[in-house]
């Protein structure tokens, strides 16, 4: 039994050696053996990452969010905004505002129960 060998498949964008192929000129056979060599490849444009595309690094969510002024009830944040400081800051995940007001006061003793804002004091634990 023989076995013979193929080409490897062309990438994508390319044509078998010797297969005619339309260079970006128009030129049916993809151009002259110097052109091709001489044609660089474009590097491609990466595509942002679905975890970090675009949005602030987590020491930058940990800078734009003071967790002590948002437990006094002086600064107000989207509760997204507050999930990533304390995941930046402590590197803990907490999923509702009852975690995390416990967690911040309780476990961390960020602030003094006393001084919770009324609006975020019922979330404390027991």
């Amino acid at each position: 039994m023989t076995f013979s060998l193929s080409p490897p498949s062309p990438l994508v964008g390319e044509g078998w050696r010797g297969t005619p192929s339309r260079s970006r000129d128009g030129d049916p056979g993809g151009g002259s053996e110097s052109s091709r060599e001489s044609h660089q490849p474009s590097t491609p444009t990466p595509i942002p990452s679905p975890q970090g595309g675009g949005e602030p690094s987590a020491s930058a969510a940990e800078s734009e969010v003071n967790l002590e002024l948002w437990l006094t009830g002086e600064q107000k944040y989207l509760f997204d905004q507050v999930q990533a400081a304390i995941r930046a800051r402590y590197s803990r995940s907490v999923n509702t505002a009852v975690d995390a007001v416990d967690f911040l006061v309780l476990e961390q003793s960020l602030v003094d129960i006393d001084k919770v804002s009324k609006k975020l004091a019922p979330h404390l634990g027991p």
